[in-house]
């Protein structure tokens, strides 16, 4: 901004010196000068003060157009420039490793879901696929290390049960607990040891084992203990305690304990327990027999 001093100095020392301000204020613009002496003639006369408010105006606001005559060419762009051509965002390599990831993970997980919720219906018992999958559990059970053991030991002696234990004739079948079976009597001890397959068919939960049928297996193996134990011919249960540990999980070979021992009271106590192959404990069991005679026999 210019002061007023300034201003006054200018007017008193001549307008040859004036013009020479003009010149060096517009020397960047000579349209600046035209403009400023056009105004200043116009509006009052070449007076010192025109001459000053034009050249005032034209520095404080050059981008304003003064007067109507004058007219601001716009230059010309380009109009086939490269850069006002908008271009298309590249995907990188890395989106598309991404991408097929998810879609593996996602299709895994939904095929995992599936299988647990609605798992595939196994063979009907007795007919070509059962009895396929019935030769390949034996196989597989013939090589487990407990079964060689028990086999190879005189004194464990390999017991057939009859069809109508609950573990065989409804249960038959590769589906639930006919896909493998064998029971083995310590001739000394009277400890019984079974080795069974539990499969898919007797879930209560998918995947889990139903209680019921847990509690099913350990008493008739109870039962079957004390029958080779006692002398009496009769039998039955008198209390029976269950104690689950851990989940039963089906399509699976289970270890079934039982060991038998006589009480003062003239009553019979089986221990039992079922087990995975590898040892860990999945259920309690506590059965106590009462042990009477067969009075038709006398």
């Amino acid at each position: 901004m210019f002061s007023i001093a300034r201003r006054r100095a200018l007017e008193t020392s001549g307008p040859l010196k004036l013009l020479f301000y003009h010149r060096s204020i517009c020397s960047s613009n000579p349209r600046l000068l035209t403009r400023a002496l056009r105004q200043s003639f116009h509006s009052a006369g070449p007076s010192l003060d025109s001459l000053y408010d034009g050249t005032r105006k034209l520095v404080d606001s050059p981008s304003q157009p003064a007067g109507s005559t004058t007219r601001t060419i716009p230059e010309p762009t380009a109009r086939n420039s490269t850069s006002d051509i908008p271009t298309k965002p590249k995907l990188s390599f890395r989106s598309y490793i991404y991408a097929t990831l998810c879609l593996l993970v996602g299709s895994l997980g939904g095929n995992f879901v599936s299988a647990v919720i609605t798992p595939p219906l196994p063979p009907v018992p007795n007919t070509p696929q059962d009895c396929l999958m019935k030769e390949y559990l034996h196989e597989k059970a013939e090589a487990l290390p407990l079964v060689q053991s028990l086999t190879s030991d005189p004194l464990w002696v390999s017991e057939e049960l009859s069809d109508r234990l609950a573990t065989t004739g409804p249960l038959a079948g590769s589906r639930a607990l006919g896909g493998y079976l064998k029971t083995f009597r310590h001739s000394q001890t009277g400890e019984i040891v079974q080795v069974i397959w539990i499969g898919p068919a007797v879930a209560g939960w998918p995947g889990v084992t139903h209680g019921g049928l847990t509690a099913t297996i350990l008493y008739e193996i109870a039962s079957l203990c004390a029958l080779k134990s006692s002398k009496d011919p009769v039998t039955f249960a008198s209390q029976f305690d269950l104690d689950y540990i851990k989940p039963v999980l089906t399509n699976n070979f289970y270890v079934v304990r039982a060991t038998t021992a006589f009480g003062e009271d003239k009553q019979q106590h089986v221990s039992g327990s079922l087990e995975t192959i590898s040892g860990s404990l999945c259920v309690e069991a506590s059965t106590r027999f009462l042990v009477t005679r067969d009075h038709t026999s006398q």
